[in-house]
């Protein structure tokens, strides 16, 4: 529907195009003569196509703990996904990462 609508308003736009062509060199040979055109278009469409990110982000004493805590949390999200009617092809993993928290400790010694 929406290319049908396109194509009426391209077309109806290059036949304007045409006749006021036409109708300026008529103008300049007779200035009693003119082609007023209006009009209007409209297109609209129903969305097909929606983009959604999400993540969660744990931490944990081991990376096996975290992990299972991510895995836990990404599936009751992958579920709720489901639950609105998504297809499972379209719901796909980007970024995993799992990396090290470091805590450095820095110890002041004072001399005297």
């Amino acid at each position: 529907m929406v290319l049908k609508n396109l194509k009426q308003i391209v077309l109806s736009t290059l036949f304007s195009s045409m006749i006021l062509g036409a109708t300026t060199q008529a103008m300049a040979e007779n200035e009693n003569r003119y082609i007023t055109v209006k009009g209007k278009g409209k297109i609209s469409a129903v969305p097909d196509t929606v983009w959604v990110s999400s993540g969660v982000n744990t931490q944990a004493k081991t990376a096996a703990e975290a992990l299972n805590k991510n895995n836990n949390l990404m599936q009751a999200i992958i579920r709720a996904i489901k639950e609105a009617n998504i297809e499972v092809k379209n719901i796909q993993t980007s970024v995993f990462n799992v990396h090290p928290v470091m805590i450095t400790l820095g110890v002041l010694v004072h001399q005297n």
